[in-house]
C-alpha cells in the first residue's frame, strides 16, 4: 500500500492534541480505517507522546535562577582582544583552548535544564487545558441530545425503567444479569438522539476506548464504560423542563471507580480521576457545561445520596433535586 500523504501527519497531531475541527477530523477518521498505514503511524505518535502525558516534573530548587546566574558571573572570561579573531579559540600567547571551559559548560547545561523545566510542564498544561475544553464540548453535544429526548418524552431524561432497589454498581441482579446506570445514557444512541457516540468518551479519560464497527441496535450495554456519570435513573428524578438547575452528568465519580465502591476516600473533597484529581466537567439541566474544581454544586454533593458515606450499589438519590451521579 502507498505511503499516506505528508499531511496525514498534521491531521493526526492535531486530532492527538484535540484541535481539529469537524471535517478534517472526519477526514482523517475516514482515512484511519482504511488505511493501515495511517494507524501505524496513529499509534507511532501515541507512543511518542504518551511519556508527555505520563511526566511529572520535580518542582525547581530554591533560587535556581540567581544560582546560575551567580555562577555564570563567577567563571565569565576576560573580553577578548580586538586582535583575535571572535570564536577562534586561541589565548593571547597563541595556544588554542576550548571554546567552553568546564565550569562555562556547566553552567550552559543549567540553562538548558531549566529551560527545559520551564516549557515541559507549560505544554503539559496547555494538552491538558485542551481535554477539558474538549470535554467540555462533549457535555454539550450530550445535553443537546438529552433535550431531543425530553421533547419527544414529556420532558424526561432516558430512563430504560428501573425499580427502586435495583442494582446500578455493575452487581448481579436475581437472575444473574448486571445492571447499570449507564443502560440509560445508551437509549440517545439507539434511538438515535446522539449521531455520535464517542462523545460520551472524555479525550482526558485513560480507559476510554472509542467505540468503532459497533453494531448499536444489537447491544443491551456500552461495549466499554463510558467516561460520564449521570444521574441515578432509580431514584426520585426531575422532568428536563424543570425550574430546578440541577447537575446531569460529570466525570467519573471517584467513589465507584471500575465498577466498585471504593471506602476511604472523602466524597466531600474528592475530584474526578479523569482529570488527575484537579476538578471534573459538569452538565447541568439549563445546558451549561463547565469546569468545577470541588464536588459541591451549590450545597449539593454530586457524588453522594445525601449524606451517606458507605455504598452497596443499590442506593438512590434522597430528593429529586439530589444530584447523585453514578456510574
Amino acid at each position: 500500500m502507498e505511503e499516506p500523504p505528508f499531511w496525514i501527519d498534521d491531521l493526526l497531531l492535531g486530532d492527538r492534541l484535540d484541535y481539529l475541527e469537524p471535517q478534517p477530523r472526519a477526514l482523517l477518521a475516514a482515512r484511519l480505517k482504511s488505511d493501515p498505514n495511517v494507524r501505524a503511524r496513529a499509534e507511532r505518535l501515541e507512543r511518542v507522546l504518551k511519556p508527555l502525558d505520563e511526566w511529572s516534573v520535580p518542582p525547581a530548587a530554591p533560587a535556581l535562577v540567581e544560582r546560575i546566574m551567580q555562577r555564570v558571573a563567577a567563571t565569565q572570561r576576560r573580553p577578548i582582544r580586538p586582535s583575535v579573531p571572535v570564536g577562534s579559540g586561541a589565548s593571547e600567547y597563541g595556544a588554542r583552548r576550548p571554546f567552553l571551559t568546564l565550569n562555562e559548560l556547566i553552567a550552559v547545561a543549567a540553562c538548558i535544564t531549566l529551560l527545559v523545566g520551564i516549557a515541559a510542564p507549560s505544554v503539559s498544561g496547555i494538552r491538558e487545558r485542551a481535554r477539558q475544553e474538549a470535554c467540555r464540548s462533549n457535555l454539550a453535544s450530550v445535553y443537546s441530545g438529552l433535550q431531543r429526548y425530553a421533547s419527544a418524552n414529556d420532558g424526561a431524561l432516558p430512563s430504560v425503567g428501573v425499580k427502586p432497589g435495583e442494582f446500578w454498581l455493575d452487581s448481579p441482579d436475581a437472575k444473574g444479569r448486571v445492571q447499570a446506570n449507564s443502560r440509560h445514557q445508551l437509549l440517545l444512541i439507539t434511538l438515535h438522539y446522539l449521531s455520535n457516540p464517542n462523545v460520551l468518551q472524555c479525550p482526558a479519560d485513560r480507559r476510554a476506548q472509542p467505540w468503532v464497527n459497533v453494531d448499536w441496535r444489537k447491544v443491551d450495554r456500552f461495549p466499554t464504560r463510558p467516561s460520564y456519570d449521570s444521574q441515578n435513573m432509580a431514584g426520585p428524578t426531575l422532568p428536563l423542563t424543570s425550574d430546578a438547575k440541577l447537575t446531569l452528568m460529570a466525570d467519573s465519580n471517584p467513589l465507584f471507580m471500575d465498577g466498585k465502591f471504593h471506602e476511604g476516600i472523602d466524597p466531600r473533597a474528592a475530584n474526578s480521576r479523569t482529570h488527575h484529581g484537579k476538578g471534573q466537567n459538569v452538565l447541568q439541566s439549563d445546558g451549561a457545561a463547565r469546569w468545577s474544581c470541588e464536588p459541591n454544586i451549590g450545597r449539593d454533593n454530586i457524588w453522594q445520596s445525601g449524606d451517606l458515606i458507605r455504598y452497596r450499589g443499590n442506593e438512590v438519590q434522597t430528593s429529586p433535586t439530589d444530584s447523585f451521579l453514578v456510574p
